[in-house]
């Protein structure tokens, strides 16, 4: 009798996990922790990111030339105003969901910061891509 009640157990225990796996596959979701993401962890991409937002967000104080990011942007182009400001290295997106907006790649450590400004208002989207990557998850979607 004993067995029977342990056997029903296991079987009621079984039917529950499978309700709840099934659950799990209809909202996408797993019991298993997601890997870090190496943009957190990285204080040089984020200050990067931060210096950029301010100086997209300012249009009032003089960058480059006493001139404002607004300024650099409506005579050279928003590719060259981030150069400007930035560094070089911004390229120009010709298709796609970015068109008209810029795109940069930079080594920092021993990985890619991946950085997509788009047009007015000014959106920006960035990553951390470890190698073999080309593009962030929010590019694929």
């Amino acid at each position: 009798m004993v067995y029977l009640y342990a056997g029903l157990g296991v079987v009621m225990l079984s039917g529950i996990m499978a309700i709840f796996e099934m659950g799990l596959a209809l909202t996408g979701q797993t019991l298993l922790p997601n890997p870090p993401d190496d943009y957190l962890s990285n204080q040089a991409m984020k200050e990067s990111d931060i210096t950029l937002l301010k100086a997209l967000a300012d249009e009032t104080t003089p960058m480059v030339d006493d001139k404002t990011f607004p300024d650099l942007v409506s005579d050279d182009g928003l590719c060259v105003a981030l150069n400007a400001i930035d560094g070089p290295g911004w390229l120009s997106i010709s298709d796609g969901r970015w068109k008209n907006g810029c795109q940069r790649s930079k080594l920092i450590g021993n990985l890619s910061h991946r950085i997509i400004v788009s047009e007015e208002p000014y959106k920006l989207f960035s990553c951390a891509l470890d190698s073999g990557r080309s593009q962030c998850a929010f590019e694929l979607e």
